[in-house]
């Protein structure tokens, strides 16, 4: 008697080759914080207790909730910042300050004098009509200064300098666009497959219910010696072998809902499949 061939068995090998590259995804992805309180409308929709999400909802989610892509959004605006600030090399400066200088040396008080334009011959008197010059008394000098300085040749070290902030710049943005699109892979990979899973779980649960009929049409064949117990129970080992497959790919299915949550900062307990497999809004 003749069993179903192994076409089954080696397609779902291959898939689970597949599949199980979702047991890779680790927090490289960037993280989201598991407990947060977000909406599972942000990804799907609930129906009769499984929650249906589609692809872009997923990626757009996960986008949204990234905190590793949030920050090197921050390290690009200031990249970007920095480029800017960069011109400095090339525009003028202006400082502004303000002095007080308070004192009864003989020297400065002169000095202060001279500066303030007040020198009188009166100053230059010889004791005893006065000694001014050797004993001013306590003098006081008020100075404000205004300083515009305009870089003319720096050896390159502005135009260098801005170069440089630029390719930083720019080395960010590269960097952002890189950590998006890390994350819109990771986000599809999971979403794939629980589409993947999904559908094997459809070919599984068809070729056990093939398997089924396949095991009581044995028995028959059995109780009226038409058949050996030998191929009875080849056929239930083949059953028992899909029952196994039908429980893995389950598990991969759970795998990657897991993992759609961990990406988009969901926090459900209802189990996920693809939107492809949400019944029309109309049906029964």
């Amino acid at each position: 008697m003749q069993t179903p061939g192994n076409k089954t068995g080696n397609r779902f090998a291959a898939a689970r080759g597949a599949l199980a590259v979702l047991a890779t995804l680790s927090l490289l992805a960037g993280p989201a914080a598991a407990a947060a309180d977000t909406g599972i409308e942000e990804i799907g929709v609930v129906r009769d207790d499984t929650l249906f999400v589609d692809r872009a909802s997923v990626i757009a989610a996960a986008l949204r909730h990234n905190e590793m892509l949030a920050a090197s959004g921050e390290m690009r605006a200031a990249a970007d910042a920095e480029a800017l600030g960069a011109w400095r090399g090339f525009l003028p400066r202006v400082s502004l300050g303000a002095y007080r200088l308070r004192t009864d040396d003989a020297l400065y008080g002169f000095g202060f004098k001279l500066n303030q334009r007040r020198a009188t011959m009166a100053d230059f008197a010889a004791p005893p009509a006065g000694n001014t010059l050797n004993e001013p008394g306590i003098g006081e000098n008020n100075i404000m200064q205004v300083r515009v300085q305009q870089p003319v040749f720096n050896a390159g070290m502005a135009l260098y300098g801005k170069k440089a902030a630029d390719a930083m710049a720019g080395a960010a943005r590269h960097e952002q666009a890189r950590a998006a699109e890390t994350v819109r892979f990771h986000a599809v990979q999971a979403y794939e497959g629980l589409v993947l899973a999904k559908a094997y779980e459809g070919v599984l649960l068809a070729a056990l219910a093939s398997a089924d009929g396949h095991v009581a049409q044995a028995q028959a064949m059995v109780d009226n010696e038409m058949a050996t117990e030998a191929d009875l129970l080849q056929a239930k080992v083949h059953r028992d072998g899909l029952r196994q497959r039908l429980i893995e790919v389950r598990n991969l299915a759970a795998t990657a809902g897991d993992h759609i949550r961990l990406l988009t900062a969901v926090n459900t307990p209802l189990p996920l499949a693809p939107a492809a497999e949400a019944a029309p809004a109309g049906a029964a």
